[in-house]
């Protein structure tokens, strides 16, 4: 069965209130299709609250290589040496607005019928209520579109009303800890020794902390670990986190908890992230809320609403993360 879905087509609403706070609903409706958005908000994490449109995540800044201090009496009686200047630098990320439209007709309103026959989860009639279908609908594309922007979003900072804000994903904000199949490896097929290097740059380079480390790839990249891993001693039990199964693989440097993640495009990338420093980040409307429904002008026989939302996350800090690209799962 093909499934069409028609913008600006008239559907139905139901009567929740106009401006209910709708943020924490928003984060449990991926209906299993927004993982990495279900661990970091519909998990129970709580929320960052913004108050302007852009945020700074991290203050960052690099310190000199340790050695050694060699300095006489003499020299330390006659005044400090050469002052060092630290040069710090922040990241930023934004949030965005997510809006949608709901049109409700009168006559739509006035359908109350069943379906005929027995609900496949029991004997119960499910009613047809197209009001609290659209709502869920809107609010899981809402959560869909929200997980998706978190991998492949591209940064933009507003300047004025009519250019939009837009949150940077982590496929653009991960620049220091990069690994790439075809540089530096017998073969581009993806391996151990890969997912070591990456792990290796987040230790040695970035000092990075990996409290809470996870590997976000695609199904068939899921397979790939599972196969370079399966027969080793090194993979741990898995658990099962928010209804999904967790493979752990364990490495030098810490285990990784393996997650598949839908909205990752590319067949040839792999994300390992440090789940502690990923979190939503809302930016509240006065008086309504960070995500919420409202009604519009009434025209002709139908009432117009609105789902919205002021949305973004961080990442704390890109060095904390790693991305392994170019392999092949042959």
């Amino acid at each position: 069965m093909t499934i069409t879905n028609v913008s600006g087509e008239t559907t139905y609403w139901n009567n929740m209130e106009q401006t209910a706070a709708l943020a924490g609903d928003m984060l449990r409706m991926g209906a299993g299709r927004t993982p990495l958005l279900d661990k970091i908000g519909g998990l129970g994490t709580v929320g960052k609250l913004a108050k302007d449109w852009r945020f700074a995540m991290s203050n960052q800044y690099a310190l000199a290589a340790p050695s050694q201090k060699s300095r006489t009496e003499t020299e330390a009686s006659a005044g400090a040496p050469t002052q060092v200047t630290y040069d710090k630098d922040q990241e930023y990320n934004v949030c965005q607005i997510l809006q949608y439209e709901i049109d409700v007709t009168w006559p739509a309103q006035s359908a109350t019928t069943y379906l005929d026959g027995l609900a496949l989860a029991g004997p119960q009639q499910a009613p047809v209520d197209p009001l609290t279908f659209q709502l869920q609908a809107n609010m899981e594309q809402m959560a869909l579109d929200f997980d998706w922007h978190i991998i492949n979003g591209t940064y933009a900072a507003s300047t004025n009303a009519g250019t939009p804000w837009q949150m940077r994903g982590l496929k653009e904000a991960i620049t220091t800890n990069k690994v790439n199949a075809d540089d530096g490896f017998t073969t581009d097929e993806l391996s151990t020794k890969m997912i070591d290097a990456a792990m290796l740059l987040l230790a040695d380079t970035s000092k990075a902390p990996m409290r809470d480390m996870w590997v976000l790839c695609t199904a068939a990249t899921k397979q790939k670990l599972s196969q370079l891993y399966g027969n080793s001693p090194l993979v741990s039990p898995s658990t099962t986190v928010g209804g999904q199964a967790i493979e752990t693989i364990n490495t030098d440097f810490g285990p990784l908890k393996l997650m598949y993640e839908p909205q990752i495009p590319d067949a040839d990338y792999l994300y390992i992230v440090d789940m502690a420093d990923i979190a939503p980040v809302f930016l509240p409307v006065p008086g309504k809320g960070a995500v919420f429904y409202t009604k519009l002008a009434q025209v002709g026989a139908a009432e117009k609403g609105m789902l919205y939302g002021q949305v973004g996350y961080t990442y704390t800090a890109q060095k904390h993360h790693a991305l392994v690209y170019g392999f092949d799962l042959a």
